[in-house]
């Protein structure tokens, strides 16, 4: 779990109430089941969102991203 950053604000139109999260291969169907269940009970789940699934990092992510061995 994340607190989106700058960049997941313009990016990935992240709303400042948000946050990030991974969920292992193996429970995504739980997950689903219980967003379906919240949908169900009156909550709504974002929808209408355009993400692009990879766009040009500034030099400065590189250079992080090449220090923590993400990228060569």
């Amino acid at each position: 779990m994340a607190v989106p950053c700058r960049g997941d604000h313009y990016r990935a139109m992240a709303a400042d109430e948000e946050l990030i999260f991974t969920v292992p291969r193996g429970k995504l169907d739980d997950l689903m089941e219980g967003l379906r269940h919240v949908e169900k009970t009156g909550s709504k789940l974002p929808q209408g969102y355009a993400v692009r699934p990879e766009y040009p990092l500034p030099e400065s992510y590189k250079k992080i991203a090449q220090m923590m061995g993400y990228i060569k």
